[in-house]
């Protein structure tokens, strides 16, 4: 299958039939390979797993915002959820394995 890619550097190089030479680093235009990237004859999808959690982990946050109102004071357990929803990404198995916190 044909795939347009762009190269980590940010230039458009076309189309490949099947893989990338050996070492190249790309970054996929392809839905099937969203912010995926070619390295060592692979998609890694590490960094698409990372925005993915960071962009659920703000989402969730976001939904909590109302708790750290100047008027409003947040219980210990509010507070420590947002903390642990800030810290998912020093979490061992990130992005690959999330312990996502309890909503109290």
């Amino acid at each position: 299958m044909l795939q347009s890619y762009i190269t980590a550097d940010g230039y458009f190089r076309g189309e490949f039939d099947s893989s990338p030479e050996e070492g190249t680093t790309v970054v996929s235009t392809s839905p099937s390979h969203r912010d995926a990237k070619w390295i060592n004859n692979a998609w890694d999808y590490t960094e698409a797993m990372q925005k993915d959690a960071r962009r659920e982990r703000d989402g969730l946050i976001s939904e909590t915002d109302v708790w750290a109102l100047s008027d409003r004071t947040m219980t210990a357990e509010q507070t420590a959820y947002r903390q642990a929803l800030r810290d998912i990404t020093s979490q061992d198995g990130f992005p690959n394995n999330i312990t996502w916190p309890t909503k109290p």
